[in-house]
């Protein structure tokens, strides 16, 4: 099977989501690329959004007081993730991870994350849900 073309790729439609605004999310955290970031093709890898996602939302949580990681019995779980890209991040680059709460059910706290540079829009946006 040949790999398609570069135009191809390029020339279609890589995400059906909305781009999210900065409004769109009430926490930031500011986290530096790192040059281990990058992949081949010159931007930051995209399972690189899922790290600065998770460290987000932990570090949130932590500063919050609602997780302990050193002395709490309970930890969290994810059980879903996803995301969509929009355009890449680069090393090097200021990132801002957004936090918000989607929703609150009694055993899950889906939320919607997402990464830019510093006071852009998004450039990657996903899903979390953790289980507690």
């Amino acid at each position: 099977m040949n790999p398609p073309s570069p135009s191809a790729v390029t020339d279609s439609k890589v995400s059906a989501a909305p781009l999210p605004g900065r409004t769109d999310f009430p926490h930031f955290l500011a986290i530096p690329t790192r040059w281990m970031d990058n992949d081949v093709y010159g931007h930051v890898n995209n399972v690189v959004h899922y790290s600065l996602f998770d460290t987000a939302v932990n570090g949130y949580l932590i500063e919050a007081g609602a997780l302990d990681i050193h002395r709490s019995p309970v930890i969290g779980l994810v059980v879903e993730t996803q995301c969509n890209y929009f355009a890449p991040l680069e090393f090097p680059q200021m990132v801002e991870a957004g936090l918000r709460v989607a929703r609150s059910a009694p055993a899950t706290r889906p939320g919607r994350v997402s990464s830019s540079p510093v006071g852009r829009r998004g450039r990657g946006t996903g899903g979390i849900i953790r289980n507690s």
